[in-house]
């Protein structure tokens, strides 16, 4: 928490070995700061209304997903699970970085689904091959 003259007074903690209250717990944090999910003030004006709404470095989490997943084929239920349990982002970052990458060239799709669009992923156990 940052206080009125923009110095940490405190950190937070949030420990669990459960992957929905980690969900939970980033989804919470995220609504208060949705420019990155980390940072916290008590100096906001909360009669105030946000001119703009911050969106999420979805450029970090393009690379963090290349880098852990390059030259391998997953599922989309395990990209979720890594954005979840080992970046800062929510699940529901990674599908618009999936269908970029997917446009850029660098993931396709095993074995699609009739008839699926092109940057949608409607079924978890759909396999990806990250190049």
């Amino acid at each position: 928490m940052r206080n009125q003259r923009g110095a940490s007074d405190y950190f937070l903690y949030f420990a669990t070995n459960n992957i929905l209250g980690l969900t939970k717990m980033k989804e919470a944090m995220w609504r208060i700061d949705p420019s990155g999910g980390s940072l916290f003030s008590d100096t906001t004006n909360l009669n105030q209304t946000v001119l703009f709404q911050p969106e999420p470095d979805r450029r970090l989490l393009r690379r963090l997903l290349e880098e852990h997943f390059h030259g391998q084929q997953v599922s989309v239920r395990n990209v979720e699970h890594f954005v979840v349990a080992n970046t800062p982002f929510l699940a529901s970052h990674y599908k618009k970085v999936l269908a970029d990458l997917e446009g850029a060239g660098k993931v396709s799709v095993v074995a699609p689904p009739p008839r699926r669009r092109k940057g949608t992923y409607p079924n978890a156990e759909t396999i990806l091959i990250f190049m």
